[in-house]
């Protein structure tokens, strides 16, 4: 988070709390189900465990996982439309559509054609 602040906002973590103190930047910890390591709830972070630790991706470990866990209860259909990897949705405050978190910048370029700053 602090590389993406200062490249892409020009500034410190610490002037962008300042300036933004409504911004949430916590994120859950994930918890794999191999080898029971916590690491941040992001598709970065677990991606990378997954590939360093497991020399897995997504895909083989959501097969390797689900095949484990054939009892357990079917997930609620929010839970369906969001990968399993990300651990927030983002309600646009200019349309209302609900998007993954990690799609908000995609998702501003292409339907409103502006930037994350120029949103916030």
């Amino acid at each position: 988070m602090n590389n993406h602040v200062n490249e892409i906002h020009k500034m410190s973590i610490h002037v962008y709390r300042e300036k933004f103190p409504k911004d949430d930047f916590s994120v859950q910890n994930w918890t794999c189900r191999i080898c029971l390591k916590e690491v941040k709830w992001t598709a970065t972070g677990i991606r990378g465990h997954l590939r360093t630790v497991h020399r897995l991706n997504t895909e083989d470990y959501s097969d390797a996982v689900m095949s484990l866990k054939k009892d357990s209860p079917k997930p609620t259909e929010e839970a369906e439309a969001m990968p399993w990897y990300e651990s927030k949705k983002h309600k646009c405050r200019i349309c209302d559509s609900v998007v993954i978190f990690s799609q908000i910048y995609e998702h501003l370029r292409t339907k409103h054609f502006c930037t994350y700053a120029d949103y916030k």
